[in-house]
């Protein structure tokens, strides 16, 4: 056991470990790791084993060893089987403390390294995704470019934005909302209207919103949506906003404000109505949250992210903007 000894003393089960049969078959899903592995075969002793594991907490590896042997696993097999265990995240360091196995996070970290995103570069791809995306449009209304928002909703325009824009804080919110969100123009991907933003997307699907909450421009505490093929800011009725943001406590520095990426799931889930659509929204997800903190960075702003992902998610039945994935602070350095 010499070799088992030197990679830890202690171990567990894995917390998000679980066995799931399908039919005839068994598959051992962990979305820790990422995904399921089927078993080809699920001998007596590999479910003695589990279940001893599963009722001890932590082990030794001579006790983990003696539970093995007392399942049926050969002496002669003992040093592998373990080993086997451990490398494949059966057995891991009791200090690993994941989210709760059904935790979004790790279902959407799990569907992503399952499914990845379509190779476009490949001409049969791109054929075949255009003539399934012209059969969806035949059935149902593809979304639009950016969330709508009613007309009737007050707008604030965002000032223009060369390098002559307008100073103070509404001239530096918008500055910084559309180098990180903001429309270039618009286009069409077949029958999907779409458009070209300043942060890349796979399929430029653009599978998200933001929003900002402040006080500064009505006096009093406002959720507004970024609308970003008008460059406005959308106020959001107290009724349809975010209940968390809403109820956050205003930021003490008076140009500072809290600004949220939520997911705008029918602009990718349209296109891609299978598990892909998770790799690729978490694609974009990284795309436009590094965007943020470089244009954050090179404009002198502060930027502290303050919330990830929530759970449960929030329902868009009541509301304007999907759920929300990411909360940042905004230390903006203008008090103008």
């Amino acid at each position: 056991m010499s070799e088992i000894e030197a990679v830890a003393d202690v171990w567990q089960l894995s917390p998000t470990l679980s066995l799931v049969r399908v039919g005839d078959e068994w598959l051992m899903d962990d979305p820790a790791r990422g995904g399921q592995r089927m078993l080809n075969t699920f001998p007596e002793w590999l479910g003695r084993a589990l279940t001893g594991l599963a009722s001890t907490g932590t082990v030794t590896p001579e006790f983990a060893a003696d539970l093995l042997r007392g399942a049926g696993v050969p002496a002669e097999h003992l040093d592998f089987c373990l080993r086997s265990l451990v490398e494949g995240g059966v057995l891991v360091d009791p200090g690993f403390c994941p989210p709760e196995r059904d935790a979004g996070s790790l279902r959407d970290r799990q569907w992503a390294m399952i499914s990845p995103p379509a190779d476009y570069r490949d001409s049969g791809t791109r054929d075949a995704d255009m003539k399934l995306m012209y059969s969806y449009a035949a059935e149902a209304e593809p979304p639009a470019s950016s969330t709508p928002a009613p007309a009737a909703w007050a707008r604030i325009l965002l000032p223009r934005r060369g390098p002559d824009a307008e100073a103070g804080f509404l001239g530096e919110l918008g500055r910084l909302l559309y180098l990180t969100h903001g429309v270039q123009s618009e286009m069409d991907f077949g029958p999907l209207p779409r458009s070209r933003r300043t942060t890349p997307s796979f399929g430029a699907s653009h599978p998200f919103d933001i929003s900002v909450s402040t006080s500064r421009l009505s006096g009093k505490r406002t959720t507004y949506y970024y609308q970003a093929s008008e460059h406005s800011l959308v106020a959001l009725p107290t009724l349809v906003c975010d209940p968390d943001t809403g109820d956050a406590p205003e930021p003490s520095a008076g140009g500072d404000f809290d600004l949220s990426i939520h997911l705008a799931i029918e602009r990718a889930h349209w296109r891609y109505r299978t598990s892909q659509v998770y790799p690729t929204v978490l694609l974009d997800l990284g795309h436009l949250t590094e965007t943020l903190h470089q244009v954050c960075e090179s404009m002198g702003v502060g930027l502290t992210v303050t919330a990830g992902r929530m759970e449960p998610a929030l329902s868009k039945d009541d509301q304007a903007l999907g759920p929300r994935l990411r909360k940042y602070r905004v230390q903006l350095r203008t008090r103008g």
